[in-house]
């Protein structure tokens, strides 16, 4: 395209640069800012993982603690059932964090606080107690309540030998409250699954606790195959992983997963949040920058367009002066160019009175 504009050339040259020259800048800034942002968000995550980890592992640890004493008490090894249930109950009432304490001899038979006499042989927390000879906890079951639930088996020993085993309840959702606070973000939350993958807590979705599987992309909802993929590899690594993915409505989200440790199972703690929240400043520092950008360039605009605007004038002038010569006119026309400093100069130099070399 041809200008024949001065100013339209002008404008033409110096704009393009300097646009290109800001975008390289908005791209810069924004990915630097992004990624900012990201390590921040995985700092967070992890931060949040870790420390949901704690609680939980605190919790169940403390708790281990009750059960252990309660094991080698002599209410339970030697004394009549009565007696037994009367220290499961103590212990009960002192922890208020088992919603039910049973008592179970080497056949997996026996009573608990909550419902009398009992058979536990086929569960997997008695078996790996008695077999193991140390404390077991279970993966998630589902209550006749419909509330997920993890039983803590110690074994109870007696010369060296596991005659029993004392077993407390927990209520998984006594932690909801906790982890629905523990997320920095809007649409953050945090949940905790099995080493299976099935999850176990879900303070923002009761409906999916004992259904949800992330060791598979379609269980009671479809998972991304990235998040999948990161479940699996964190149980590999055995260490706290970062997982971008999407969620089946299209949104992008990132999350970390971060193992629980406990006696003889594994939990995992998954903190996420959605991208558009993570990088809200980073869109806001482009909105701003754009913005800037479009004040300088009018006013760039605006300057060039005023000094290419003189240049025009006087260079026009030029133009018409060649074309009066150029037409046999060569009669004497006043200065309209040069200003009146540079006139004054040349009339020093070369004054009327000063003679011909």
């Amino acid at each position: 395209m041809q200008f024949r504009s001065i100013r339209t050339k002008f404008l033409a040259s110096l704009l393009p640069v300097m646009l290109i020259g800001f975008l390289a800048f908005f791209g810069i800034s924004y990915k630097m800012a992004s990624n900012m942002l990201i390590d921040s968000a995985d700092t967070i995550g992890k931060g949040v993982g870790k420390q949901a980890a704690l609680e939980v592992q605190r919790l169940f640890e403390t708790n281990e603690v009750h059960l252990e004493i309660l094991a080698e008490d002599n209410a339970i090894l030697h004394g009549s059932d009565e007696e037994k249930l009367a220290a499961l109950q103590e212990v009960q009432s002192q922890t208020e964090v088992f919603s039910n304490v049973a008592y179970l001899d080497r056949n997996g038979v026996g009573f608990d606080t909550e419902s009398g006499s009992v058979d536990r042989s086929d569960r997997g927390y008695f078996k790996q107690a008695v077999q193991t000879q140390k404390t077991a906890i279970s993966g998630p079951i589902i209550a006749t309540s419909g509330k997920a639930i993890a039983v803590i088996g110690v074994p109870v020993k007696e010369n060296g030998s596991v005659v029993g085993v004392v077993a407390g309840t927990v209520v998984l959702s006594r932690f909801d409250e906790l982890l629905a606070k523990m997320s920095p973000y809007r649409t953050g939350q945090v949940l905790v699954m099995d080493e299976s993958g099935i999850v176990m807590i879900h303070p923002h979705d009761e409906a999916q606790v004992g259904k949800l599987d992330f060791s598979k992309e379609n269980s009671s909802a479809k998972l991304s195959k990235d998040l999948v993929d990161g479940f699996k590899s964190m149980l590999d690594k055995d260490q706290a992983t970062l997982v971008h993915y999407e969620r089946e409505s299209g949104e992008e989200m990132t999350g970390v997963l971060v193992p629980i440790h406990l006696d003889g199972r594994r939990w995992v703690v998954m903190s996420e949040a959605s991208n558009s929240e993570i990088l809200a400043n980073a869109h806001d520092l482009l909105l701003v920058l754009a913005g800037l950008t479009l004040v300088i360039v009018l006013l760039v605009s605006g300057v060039i367009f005023y000094i290419s605007n003189s240049f025009a004038d006087n260079i026009k002038k030029a133009v018409r002066v060649c074309e009066t010569i150029n037409s046999g006119d060569l009669r004497e026309m006043p200065r309209t160019i040069t200003s009146q400093d540079e006139m004054g100069q040349l009339s020093d130099g070369f004054g009327t009175d000063a003679p011909y070399a």
